[in-house]
Parts: structure tokens; C-alpha cells; sequence
């Protein structure tokens, strides 16, 4: 039995538009043409991703899934569409806390011991902050269970509604094996071992170096390994708050 998995996608009349996507949104589409009048043409929605026929400038909330690791610190991604507003200027809302984990806002006062800020419903903070690496989900329990927060996304234009948007969170949990290692150093040595972890799969052998790196060191986890588009990972600080 052979398998072809064909790498260029059939384009029937040459535009750059590949078939699929046109037929997904229903009509046979001119790529320099703009359906929804958001100022973005057909081939630059086809490329970002977005819906032709969605004005863009309107504020959506496209992450609605993230994967945080038990027992470690894990960065917040969230992506967003919002074609004629600035990152500073998109805000967020915190409508519900995630049971059994919280959000945190990195570097948010001026106090060494303490620069950390708990988020609580009504909280805002920006899409700006996302970016920067500002915003990090701590589970609280060894073993938490998957869980959920809300936020509201608002561009600060009167004719555009605020979007709410549920994020549903699922945690990674290594090997008992792995991670109920006495000493750290113990921990830091799997992570960073050049043989194969004993126990786990080839494909979550990453996903397990980042939970005992996240335990033993303090590390705050960024994955984006469920993303599909080119992505940029930023972070105040890689290394733990204590150093």
C-alpha cells in the first residue's frame, strides 16, 4: 500500500487561491478583492488564516485550547484577529477564573519580592502583555484537572462588540516515574539527557523535559507545538524569579 501526500494544493485557475479554501468559503474568489471590506484582500485572509467574508476589524478571539504542564509555570498564547488595532490598544477582561490553576501577571508592580500579580475576574490586562510573555497560568496540586477560564476581548471602538471567548486548558503530565525524583538535580539531569527518557513515548519525550525543567528549575514552559502558522515566543525572564 502506498500513501501520496501531496504538498501543493490543486489552485484550478491559478490565482493563489487553492481550491479547498475557495470552496470552503463558497465562491470562486479574486485575491486581490476584498469580500468583507476589512481593508485585507482575499489572498492576504487566505494567508493569515482568517475568513474572507469576516470583517477583521472587528476584535475575535481565535485560541480557544492551550496545553499547560502540571507542576510547572506555563506561558499564556493566546491568538487574536484585529485588522486596525494595535496590541497596546486590544484589551482583555478576565470574566472567570480557571479552577484549580491561576493566572498571573508577570512584572505588574515595582517590588522585587513580589512583582507578580494574581488575576481576578474583572482584571484587564492587554494583548500587548500576551506578547511580551507577561501573562502565565501556575496549576495549583500536583495533579490538576483539566479546566477552563473566560475573557472578553474589546478594541475600544464603539461600533464593535467585545467578544467573549471560553479558553479550555489541559495539563501535561510526565511519567510518576520521571518526576517523583527526591532531588532536583536528579530532575535537571533527565531534562537535559541526551538519551531517551525511560517510559515515555518519542512523541512527548519535549513535552516531559519541559515538565521536569518547569518542577526542578522553575522554568516557565512556552509551547507551541499545537500551532500550525509561524509563531514568536517572548518572555520577560527565562530564567526563575528567585535568580
Amino acid at each position: 500500500m502506498d500513501l501520496e501526500v501531496p504538498l501543493v494544493a490543486e489552485d484550478s485557475d491559478g490565482d493563489g487561491l487553492p481550491d479547498w479554501w475557495e470552496q470552503l468559503h463558497g465562491a470562486d474568489l479574486d485575491p486581490d478583492g476584498d469580500a468583507d471590506g476589512d481593508g485585507r484582500t482575499n489572498l492576504a485572509e487566505f494567508r493569515a488564516g482568517t475568513d474572507p467574508r469576516r470583517d477583521d476589524r472587528r476584535p475575535r478571539v481565535l485560541t480557544r485550547e492551550l496545553r499547560a504542564y502540571a507542576e510547572a509555570t506555563t506561558g499564556v498564547r493566546l491568538r487574536v484577529v484585529d485588522g486596525d488595532t494595535p496590541p497596546e490598544r486590544l484589551g482583555y477582561t478576565l470574566e472567570q477564573v480557571p479552577e484549580g490553576a491561576r493566572l498571573l501577571l508577570r512584572n505588574a508592580r515595582e517590588n522585587p519580592t513580589t512583582p507578580d500579580v494574581v488575576l481576578e475576574p474583572g482584571d484587564h490586562f492587554t494583548h500587548q502583555q500576551i506578547l511580551d510573555g507577561r501573562v502565565v497560568l501556575e496549576p495549583q496540586g500536583v495533579g490538576p484537572a483539566p479546566t477552563r477560564f473566560v475573557v472578553s476581548l474589546a478594541d475600544g471602538t464603539a461600533e464593535h462588540a467585545a467578544e467573549t471567548a471560553t479558553v479550555q486548558i489541559t495539563f501535561y503530565q510526565a511519567p510518576e516515574s520521571l518526576r517523583n525524583r527526591p532531588v532536583a538535580a536528579e530532575l535537571l539531569a533527565l531534562a537535559h539527557a541526551a538519551e531517551a527518557l525511560p517510559g515515555v513515548e518519542a512523541f512527548e519525550e519535549q513535552s516531559a523535559r519541559n515538565q521536569l525543567l518547569g518542577k526542578a528549575w522553575g522554568c516557565v514552559v512556552w509551547d507551541g507545538a499545537d500551532e500550525l502558522g509561524d509563531q514568536e515566543l517572548a518572555a520577560p525572564s527565562s530564567w526563575p524569579k528567585e535568580m
